[in-house]
């Protein structure tokens, strides 16, 4: 198997025949428009040597040097050798063959090691002369060598595995792999070599999870895990986790979907040396427990947008601005649905505003995710503020009074809540990153039917609680069980007048219509005061 040809046509991570990825290239002429032009700026760089050699000329050049700029003439002076056609020549091949590379996706699957010997060859000119058939052989070998590159990719990163750590499988990628010195024990950075074995690896699951190569993976990613060592760092839509320490190691553990995929990678290497049962789909109940639904995760392409995020000084706080080239335009629409998920509000050309004041924290923890809180599994709808301010104002808060808000999402209700007397409970980590910006008593990461019962009590519950499944109701008797005084809620509009709490009393609202973006739900808001006994 080999990859294709890189095309707008071509999903990502479909395989074709390498001659067929160089087909595309003649039919389009590619090649051979890269060849006329080359032949063109030789035939001149030629005529240019030819004029200048034995004739004076590069005697007469010195004076249009000194006469343009005066350190410029002292420091080119005007010799022969300026005008070596082989050196120029040289030197034009080297540029050509850069972007003959280009017309391919190539670069993005070699390995970290073949990019260097390539840039190498380039840098240093000792590439083979720019002619027709060179190029088209060329391309042919390394479009039919891409698979391999994938797996030289898996390759190394399987052998820079800490040899002094047991837990590091020699038949195949295991649960947890050991990387020592992956992070600078003196600065807390991380170190490049081994974070770049990481990007490898992460570069293979993107093409298994049919993600954008285009990009690459962002290495915000590796520095937030640096920055809280001791902390597994999910990555990539939960395909792998990765935890630094401060020792230096970095712990790494992929996915049960993914381990077997990458040992048949890693199989056709090594035929021999992955045993059949590491190569084959485990069983998902008894293996998935202790990992997250993996996702589909975001695009690099859109993530490495939302990494430039920057405040600029002469801004009103809260404002922060992109600066896209126009490479990155296409990954724009969803870079900018990631900032609206986040809080952001687009008021002018790549300028947004959040309702906090600090975007970097929360950006670095969506982009090593790789994803957004999922709306259908999450139920996650933030709360306008038409009906988070009739919320607040019917909770009626009374000095010195403490407030949980379930569910809490992106502080739609708790940023009207008196913040030092507010608990936020949310089961979403990208959202609780945004909570905590809010400076609230205490923001607690959990699902709330399960934290509900370890006893805590507050006077006062305001919550918007997920509908799907009859959760609103089970979410409102959780509410219950820690309220002392009042429960305010968010319901839908079916469950009005309806007797849903024994022992409080009910006080419904009107029905509020289309007040949630994504959904036609028709909903009420429920005041309930616990029933002296």
């Amino acid at each position: 198997m080999v990859m294709c040809l890189a095309s707008q046509a071509t999903p990502v991570g479909h395989l074709v025949d390498s001659a067929e990825g160089l087909q595309d290239l003649n039919e389009y002429d590619l090649i051979e428009s890269l060849v006329s032009q080359h032949r063109y700026q030789k035939a001149l760089i030629e005529r240019v040597s030819d004029l200048m050699a034995g004739s004076g000329y590069h005697e007469i050049l010195g004076y249009f040097l000194a006469g343009a700029d005066g350190e410029l003439a002292l420091r080119m002076r005007a010799t022969p050798e300026l005008f070596d056609s082989v050196a120029a020549v040289k030197a034009l091949d080297a540029e050509y063959w850069n972007r003959a590379l280009s017309l391919t996706d190539v670069r993005v699957f070699m390995p970290s090691a073949r990019q260097k010997e390539w840039d190498q060859q380039i840098e240093n000119r000792t590439c083979l002369p720019f002619e027709k058939q060179a190029v088209q052989d060329t391309l042919r070998s390394l479009l039919a060598s891409r698979s391999r590159f994938l797996a030289e990719q898996v390759d190394g990163v399987f052998h820079a595995l800490s040899p002094n750590h047991v837990s590091n499988s020699p038949a195949g990628f295991g649960k947890r792999m050991i990387l020592e010195y992956a992070r600078c024990k003196a600065t807390g950075n991380p170190e490049s070599e081994k974070t770049r074995l990481i990007a490898d690896l992460r570069y293979v699951i993107a093409m298994l999870m049919g993600r954008d190569r285009t990009v690459g993976s962002n290495p915000r990613a590796m520095s937030y895990g640096c920055n809280n060592p001791g902390k597994w760092i999910l990555l990539d839509g939960g395909a792998l986790r990765v935890r630094f320490h401060l020792t230096g190691t970095a712990h790494v553990e992929i996915h049960p979907e993914m381990v077997w995929q990458l040992n048949q990678i890693l199989a056709s290497l090594y035929p021999n040396a992955i045993p059949d049962k590491f190569r084959r789909p485990t069983k998902k109940r008894a293996v998935h427990k202790d990992w997250p639904l993996m996702e589909v995760p975001l695009s690099f392409g859109a993530l490495a947008i939302i990494a430039k995020l920057k405040r600029q000084s002469i801004k009103p706080s809260g404002v922060w601005t992109l600066d896209v080239s126009r490479f990155e335009m296409r990954f724009m629409p969803e870079a900018e649905m990631i900032i609206q998920a986040i809080g952001g509000a687009k008021i002018d050309y790549q300028e947004y505003a959040f309702p906090y004041p600090d975007v970097s924290e929360v950006v670095d923890l969506v982009v090593s995710l790789g994803r957004l809180p999922e709306q259908k599994t999450h139920q996650f709808y933030g709360t306008g503020a038409t009906l988070a301010k009739e919320v607040v104002a019917l909770a009626d808060i009374r000095p010195g009074e403490t407030v949980c808000e379930p569910s809490a999402g992106q502080a739609g209700i708790a940023q009207y809540l008196p913040a030092s007397r507010t608990t936020c409970v949310e089961v979403s980590e990208v959202n609780c990153g945004i909570l905590r910006k809010f400076d609230f008593n205490l923001v607690v990461q959990a699902d709330f039917l399960t934290w509900a019962l370890k006893g805590a009590s507050f006077d006062v519950v305001a919550m918007n609680p997920p509908y799907s499944n009859g959760r609103a109701l089970a979410h409102l008797h959780s509410a219950s069980l820690i309220a002392r005084r009042r429960i305010v809620a968010i319901l839908p509009a079916s469950l009005r007048g309806k007797d849903i709490l024994p022992g409080w009393e009910h006080q419904w609202s009107k029905v509020y219509e289309g007040e949630f973006k994504g959904t036609g739900a028709s909903v009420v808001i429920l005041r309930a005061d616990r029933i002296a006994p």
